[in-house]
């Protein structure tokens, strides 16, 4: 025979306590998680030249992994100005391409005639073999360029061949 207080689930006081405890928690999860969706709201805000948009970033995030992946970045930028592309590079931080197997850091590249037109785009995607059927994560990048958007830039500019065939064109 069961009594009242059973049937209403009676807890020992080990229980309640734990049961607070995870209940507190949870409280706590959850303002840490508003906190990280309004660090990213500004973060994802921030755009522009390489050197400017660093220091914004820089100056809203504190997490030692965070800092860790800005110096990434900078490296790559450093990579990139050695082999002189340093002029023709605008940070955004809000950039995202649309595919979910993305990982890390991803780009477009653009031409300033075109003004919102995306002529092609990468960036790194190291589950995207595991995703296929791979046994593990592979560290991988790659780019995509969309050939008639090329070939509508050189017409623009005054630089389109006449081509005897439609392999002729190799990008």
């Amino acid at each position: 025979q069961t009594t009242a207080a059973a049937a209403i689930g009676v807890r020992t006081p080990q229980e309640v306590r734990e049961r607070f405890l995870r209940k507190q928690a949870l409280g706590h999860d959850a303002e840490r998680l508003e906190g990280a969706l309004a660090l990213l709201s500004q973060v994802a805000q921030v755009r522009g030249e390489p050197a400017v948009a660093l220091r914004q970033v820089r100056s809203m995030v504190k997490s030692p992994a965070a800092l860790a992946e800005l110096v990434r970045l900078e490296e790559t930028l450093g990579i990139m100005a050695h082999y002189g592309v340093k002029g023709q590079v605008s940070l955004d931080l809000g950039l995202g391409r649309g595919i979910a197997y993305y990982t890390g850091v991803v780009f477009e590249v653009r031409h300033p005639s075109w003004a919102g037109v995306s002529l092609g785009g990468g960036g790194r995607y190291d589950g995207l073999v595991q995703a296929l059927g791979g046994a593990q994560p592979t560290p991988s990048r790659g780019v995509a360029c969309t050939g008639e958007r090329f070939v509508g830039l050189l017409a623009k500019a005054g630089r389109e061949r006449r081509w005897k065939r439609r392999e002729d064109i190799v990008l």
